[in-house]
């Protein structure tokens, strides 16, 4: 009897054992299946969102403009009244006055704008030529504390112009707003002026078509 009292004592024991190491090894699991899941989620978090560049919008008194906020190597933007010595013989399109050029701008929807323009390039002692860019991103205008704009804010979302041709760009479904207008040339990027060599800004309401006409851009 003594025997199998001891015997039974001792399988309680193993069992007791055996629970123990499950119970530990259940938790270790579970903590490391926590972890995973939240190394996955905050890797999504900081893909999801493109960093925002920030342009000093350019005044007569500087003609450089810096980029801030994210330092990611983005070139920075210049608008100059002066033109790029580039030769004008032979150039396509070429003509003594600016591309007058009306663009065919759709019909908004209630809720948005469509905004459209002619982009011109001037050719110093030359003449003026449509410009077909890579890419033309709407801006947001941010304002300083004094109620001025001060900055042209941007990322990969921003929205991106139509480029049917001849220097015409068109965007279609823009929500109400203040903006510019960013020019990606591929090697270097520019901010569209007025024809007071200023940088554009203009404002968008809802149902509204705007035309800008023509959009000037410099180049150094």
């Amino acid at each position: 009897m003594l025997e199998l009292l001891s015997i039974c004592f001792y399988v309680n024991c193993l069992e007791r054992v055996k629970m123990k190491r499950s119970y530990h090894v259940s938790i270790m699991m579970m903590s490391a299946l926590i972890l995973a899941l939240l190394f996955i989620v905050s890797c999504g978090s900081s893909q999801d969102v493109p960093p925002t560049i920030a342009v000093i919008i350019n005044t007569p008194a500087a003609t450089s403009a810096t980029v801030t906020e994210d330092n990611n190597g983005y070139p920075a933007p210049t608008a100059s009244s002066d033109s790029s010595g580039y030769p004008g013989a032979g150039i396509a399109g070429l003509s003594e006055t600016p591309p007058d050029v009306q663009p065919d701008l759709p019909v908004p929807e209630a809720n948005f704008g469509s905004i459209g323009g002619v982009l011109v390039r001037e050719i110093s002692g030359e003449g003026f030529i449509p410009l077909t860019p890579v890419r033309v991103s709407l801006a947001e205008v941010k304002l300083l504390e004094s109620g001025e704009p001060g900055f042209l804010a941007y990322n990969d979302d921003s929205q991106d112009a139509e480029l049917p041709g001849t220097g015409i760009g068109i965007f279609n479904r823009v929500s109400p707003g203040r903006y510019g207008l960013v020019i990606e040339m591929g090697f270097t990027q520019l901010l569209a002026l007025d024809e007071n060599g200023e940088t554009l800004i203009f404002e968008l309401e809802a149902g509204q078509i705007l035309d800008l006409g023509q959009i000037f851009v410099n180049f150094d």
